[in-house]
């Protein structure tokens, strides 16, 4: 029973020590509140289920950052992938022929043209 205690304050304690620093990280990268806190969340699953044993608090502290920057970095390549719909799949009637020509011919043009397009 002590020993559950005793890792409790340890979590609460790192906790309390991290949190503010990984989500500044994190907001810093992601922009965005609620991403910011769902990488904190990540970070601390991953610092508990590995476990490790650091020399001092600057390595920890230092494992923590590194962990926080490419858990955002992973969020990020994961977003271009997630938020990128393709014209092919959005539904939209169109009912000008002239537009519908135009959007022809941008389906016609190769991936990395069809793109500069898409951001346009």
């Amino acid at each position: 029973m002590k020993a559950d205690n005793d890792y409790e304050v340890y979590v609460t304690t790192i906790v309390e020590k991290y949190s503010d620093m990984i989500m500044r990280i994190a907001f810093t990268y992601l922009k965005q509140h609620s991403d910011a806190q769902d990488v904190c969340q990540d970070v601390f699953v991953k610092f508990f289920k590995h476990a490790k044993i650091f020399e001092d608090a600057e390595h920890e502290k230092a494992w923590i950052i590194r962990i926080t920057i490419n858990t955002c970095k992973d969020i990020l390549r994961s977003f271009w992938k997630k938020r990128f719909t393709p014209v092919e799949q959005v539904i939209q009637p169109i009912t000008d022929p002239q537009d519908h020509e135009i959007v022809s011919m941008v389906l016609e043009l190769p991936k990395k043209y069809r793109i500069v397009m898409y951001l346009y």
